[in-house]
């Protein structure tokens, strides 16, 4: 959960900070948020299905996670297109906010 916070935090800054050096530590840090994410969504599947299910579970991981990526940068290039690109830092604060409030509410 702390990690989803610091993301959502990192996209506040970029898309309210003026200046292209703030942007670009802003984004060096939401990579390595991003990159600590994946596999603490992997270490949730792996842990919280028996070992006989698992290659199915993943498998099905990898495809959403794939599908969902390729889908993500059609999105953001019709967001880009249609609005102004400090959306493309804005929407993800949402998901971080609901994927927060969903994680305490099943806790």
């Amino acid at each position: 959960m702390a990690v989803i916070a610091s993301l959502s935090g990192l996209n506040v800054a970029q898309a309210k900070v003026a200046l292209d050096l703030m942007i670009i530590l802003a984004r060096l840090l939401s990579g390595v948020d991003g990159a600590l994410i994946i596999p603490l969504t992997l270490a949730v599947v792996t842990s919280g299905f028996p070992v006989e299910e698992r290659s199915n579970v993943i498998g099905i991981w990898t495809g959403v996670a794939g599908g969902l990526g390729i889908l993500g940068m059609y999105l953001s290039a019709l967001l880009v297109e249609f609005t102004s690109w400090r959306w493309l830092f804005l929407l993800p604060i949402i998901l971080g906010v609901t994927s927060i409030i969903l994680a305490l509410l099943s806790t």
